[in-house]
């Protein structure tokens, strides 16, 4: 029984950030102005606006919100209901994987990863303004995360917490860099395009 739950465990843990990609896949949809067409992005063959894709669609969402935000909070639950004995042999055989490299105060901390890696998918999916914005929302959120992981110190091992820091800091310099880059060459119009002093 321990092994069929660690499995199970670890195969969900392995296929989550997949399944969140597959299933945003299904919901993100282009515009073909020339021919006032949406069409799914990565089959250009679906057409967006057939009630059968509005269909599909809908049990994208679904699952979207299931999976993406029920796996993270039934894990916390469990490890609401299992912080007593977190310790105990049985647990750290069957859960230990989930909080063994985390203070004990923070055993939920790898939900905490899940729910950041949900939001992410969730602004590249649903958020459909310009493109700028989603850059500066992704920003941050990415910071907030930055931040809360230098207060809460979840890690046991100081090199763990500051390489976490340091990969969450290169993102939100990227999304900085990357910001400047839009709005350097988003002109509206060709003729935009000269420089003036």
């Amino acid at each position: 029984t321990t092994i069929f739950a660690v499995s199970c465990l670890v195969v969900i843990f392995l296929i989550y950030p997949h399944l969140m990609t597959i299933i945003s896949q299904m919901m993100k949809c282009v515009e073909i102005s020339a021919l006032n067409q949406r069409y799914l992005q990565v089959d250009m063959q679906i057409d967006c606006d057939t009630d059968k894709y509005a269909s599909y669609r809908v049990a994208a969402i679904i699952c979207f919100f299931m999976y993406g935000c029920g796996f993270p909070i039934a894990g916390t639950a469990l490890m609401l209901s299992k912080r007593k004995t977190l310790l105990h042999r049985d647990s750290l055989a069957t859960y230990g994987f989930l909080y063994s490299g985390y203070h004990l105060g923070a055993f939920y901390w790898e939900f905490v990863i899940m729910v950041r890696k949900m939001l992410v998918v969730f602004i590249v999916v649903f958020y459909d303004g310009h493109k700028n914005y989603r850059i500066m929302f992704g920003m941050w959120l990415i910071t907030f995360f930055l931040v809360l992981n230098i207060f809460m110190r979840p890690y046991q091992l100081s090199m763990y917490w500051y390489l976490e820091n340091c990969s969450l800091a290169a993102v939100v310099v990227t999304l900085n860099l990357s910001l400047l880059y839009q709005s350097q060459f988003a002109l509206p119009n060709a003729g935009d395009s000269a420089v003036t002093g």
